[in-house]
């Protein structure tokens, strides 16, 4: 890849087949809903104490991947 060309990344990426249309939509709805940032994670440690703040860390994961994945499956279901 170019440093100096911006969409040779693009290009990159678009013609690589593992980044076919499910696996994108299953990234983006990852992305959207995984973990807050570290700065939010330690203010609920001060808050309400580890427990509930690594519930709440984990909890998101969980369920961000859980839907990933259900994306995923629906995706290619339906796409493929």
């Amino acid at each position: 890849v170019d440093d100096d060309d911006p969409s040779a990344l693009g290009s990159y990426i678009a013609a690589d087949p593992a980044y076919d249309r499910p696996t994108v939509y299953a990234m983006i709805i990852f992305l959207l809903l995984y973990a807050p940032c570290m700065v939010t994670v330690a203010v609920m440690v001060r808050e309400t104490g580890w427990k509930w703040a690594m519930f709440a860390l984990w909890g998101a994961l969980g369920f961000s991947y859980i839907l990933s994945v259900i994306v995923y499956q629906g995706a290619r279901l339906i796409l493929i």
